[in-house]
Parts: structure tokens; C-alpha cells; sequence
């Protein structure tokens, strides 16, 4: 369990100090909500990487709850750099006039809420969500026995249209989307377009992909003989064939890499916004002997994927 305060001081500190416009109390604040799981794991995983460390950074954890009062208060200390973790943390804190910010645990859609005409430069996120292109590779690795797809898009994923028929060519997937404009439709829309050797990929889309969807979605999936390749291990353990997901405690593992690299530059690069690198392939096993698909293990797929993440680097 995360404590209030935790504090550390190494040389990293007394180097950097004189490097900052003014003297702050701390290095690191870092803001998340104490009553969800997730953020106390990303609280853990970047704390106990950054306490290990030879160059500790002084820092703080304030919860959400606490926020609010320690400003009254005036007993908020300021510092260089703020770290936030999930959407209601990021929005308490977007206004910060001078600090830089890392938003974590948050999608790339928030983070254009926080910021609807743009955010400043000192300003970076660590999206949970999954790049195209690494959805785009796990597809990949069924071919070339599953070369057909069939996307199922609503108003959110839709967006992303250009990019996936992109991808999907530059991967030789033959690639078809289909939109749901409405949930009541989704099962004559499934009957109506997805073939038996097809593969079903549904990027994530609260309009699409929902508790009042996902049942529908994967039993007429099943029942057209068709893998579905979803987006979190929730859809993996209702019925997807695979998807690939970031834990929270790999955002936290890769946040505690950019705020020491960040420190390390006495904070003159900007704070990047991206997906985590870090990764984890979901699959469910029982699906893929019911459909005769013959998937390799878990560690296979990731580090075949994490393969072609290599090779595909700008």
C-alpha cells in the first residue's frame, strides 16, 4: 500500500536543484485516486522503481480525496514535476501554471478533452490504450491462415479509419469495416457481414464494445466460426480469441523510465505522449480449440510481437 508521504533524497536532487527557476520542495508529486485498484498498482510500480535507485528523487503522493483540503490549506508542496494518475487526477490538475505534467493511465481521447485547443508543451501522457499499429501486428501473426478481417467501428473508433486500411495494406490484410450505429442492430449486422474465415477486430469503442454488446458480439462471432481479436484481457476471458493490454503496473514500470530520464536532462526534453511500450498477449485457449486455430503460447506471441514492434521502429 502506498503511503501519504513517501520521501527520498539522493545526489540526483543536490545536482538538479540549482538548475530550476526557483527552489521547490519536492521532485515528484504524484496525484491519484487512493480507492481504485489500478492507480494504487501504478502508484506501487513507479514508486519501488524510483526508491531502488542510487539517485533517489524527493517525492510525494497526494490522493484525490486530499487534494482539495491541501490546497486550502496551503499545504500542497510544489514541484517540477507532477505525475497523474487516471482522467478525474488529470483534470484537477491540467491548470498547473508552470510544473510540467505526466498524465497517466488515461486514453488519447481524454487527453484531448483536457486539453480541447491543444496542450502546452510541458505537458506528456502515458496512454493505456493500444497503438493501431501494434493491434495491427497481433493480426498479423495469423496470417496466413486468417487473412480476412472484418472491423467493427463506431463513432470513436471511425476516427481511425485512414490509418487502419493504412496498416491493414502494409501488413497484406484484406481488410473490411463495418459501423454500428445502433446497439439494437448489431447482430443482423454481424450475420449480415462477417464471413466464417474471417477474423473480427474491435478496436475499443465504448459505443461498440459495452457490457449491453460484448455477449451478443462474441456469441455471433463464435457462431460464424470467426476469432475475435478484441482489445483488453476482460474481452479475452469473456470469449476473444486474443488481444494485447498494458497492466498498471507497466504504465508505472514506464513512467518511472521517463521521470528519470526527464530528471536526468534537468528536465530540458519534452515529456513524451504515447502508448506504453510495455506489453502483455492475452488468449484464451478454450476459444482457440473450439475453432481449431492453433495458437502458440502466450510468451510466443508477445515476443513474436514484440519482434515486429522492433522491426517496424521509424
Amino acid at each position: 500500500m502506498v503511503k501519504g508521504l513517501t520521501r527520498r533524497v539522493g545526489p540526483l536532487l543536490l545536482l538538479l536543484c540549482s538548475q530550476w527557476p526557483h527552489a521547490f520542495a519536492l521532485d515528484l508529486l504524484l496525484v491519484g485516486e487512493r480507492e481504485a485498484a489500478p492507480h494504487q498498482e501504478v502508484a506501487n510500480s513507479l514508486l519501488e522503481i524510483l526508491d531502488a535507485e542510487g539517485n533517489a528523487l524527493e517525492h510525494q503522493v497526494v490522493w484525490l480525496d486530499e487534494l482539495e483540503a491541501a490546497r486550502a490549506e496551503g499545504t500542497l508542496p510544489e514541484a517540477p514535476l507532477l505525475v497523474t494518475i487516471g482522467y478525474d487526477s488529470a483534470l484537477a490538475l491540467r491548470a498547473q501554471p508552470s510544473q510540467a505534467i505526466l498524465h497517466t493511465l488515461i486514453s488519447p481521447e481524454q487527453f484531448d478533452e483536457l486539453y480541447p485547443s491543444g496542450a502546452p508543451a510541458r505537458v506528456g501522457a502515458l496512454f493505456f490504450t493500444q497503438p493501431l499499429e501494434r493491434q495491427l501486428n497481433l493480426i498479423s501473426l495469423l496470417l496466413p491462415e486468417r487473412r480476412e478481417v472484418l472491423a467493427l467501428l463506431g463513432p470513436r473508433s471511425g476516427k481511425q479509419l485512414p490509418a487502419l486500411l493504412q496498416g491493414a495494406n502494409q501488413r497484406g490484410i484484406q481488410l473490411e469495416t463495418v459501423e454500428l450505429v445502433d446497439e439494437a442492430e448489431l447482430e443482423g449486422l454481424l450475420r449480415e457481414h462477417l464471413k466464417p474465415r474471417q477474423v473480427l477486430f474491435t478496436p475499443a469503442d465504448p459505443s461498440v464494445v459495452n457490457r449491453r454488446t460484448i455477449q451478443t458480439l462474441l456469441l455471433t462471432a463464435f457462431r460464424s466460426g470467426a476469432p475475435v481479436v478484441g482489445y483488453s484481457n476482460a474481452m479475452v476471458k469473456a470469449g476473444a480469441l486474443m488481444a494485447v493490454h498494458t497492466t498498471p503496473e507497466m504504465i508505472g514500470e514506464d513512467a518511472a523510465e521517463i521521470i528519470r530520464r526527464w530528471f536526468a536532462q534537468a528536465g530540458t526534453t519534452p515529456l513524451p505522449r504515447r502508448s506504453s511500450k510495455r506489453f502483455e498477449v492475452a488468449a484464451n485457449y478454450q476459444v482457440d480449440e473450439l475453432l481449431d486455430m492453433g495458437l502458440p503460447k502466450r510468451e510466443v506471441l508477445r515476443e513474436r510481437l514484440q519482434q515486429l514492434e522492433t522491426e517496424h521502429q521509424p
